[in-house]
């Protein structure tokens, strides 16, 4: 399946498209094994990092990292991503 890390990197993308402005870079982007037709995956994401942006005060940058996983259980896909990020008004 050629294009399955780009599925998988657009679902780590949709839970924050509300607030997300632009993605400056991914680093340490692996994928240990192959999906199949038929596998289903399931995406975790932890937040690493959170900063100012130094150059926009109503945004931040977060540091992401989403992990793949197929119906077994076994990690398929893995990278960092950081977004610069509309902060929530307090």
């Amino acid at each position: 399946l050629p294009d399955a890390g780009i599925h998988g990197r657009h679902l780590g993308r949709r839970h924050n498209a509300r607030h997300h402005r632009c993605q400056p870079g991914w680093d340490e982007v692996r994928f240990p094994k192959p999906l199949f037709p038929g596998d289903t995956i399931h995406i975790e994401t932890e937040v690493l990092e959170l900063r100012d942006s130094k150059s926009r005060p109503d945004n931040g940058i977060v540091v992401f990292a989403h992990r793949a996983f197929n119906q077994h259980d076994e990690l398929v896909g893995e990278c960092k991503r950081s977004a610069l990020m509309l902060r929530v008004p307090k």
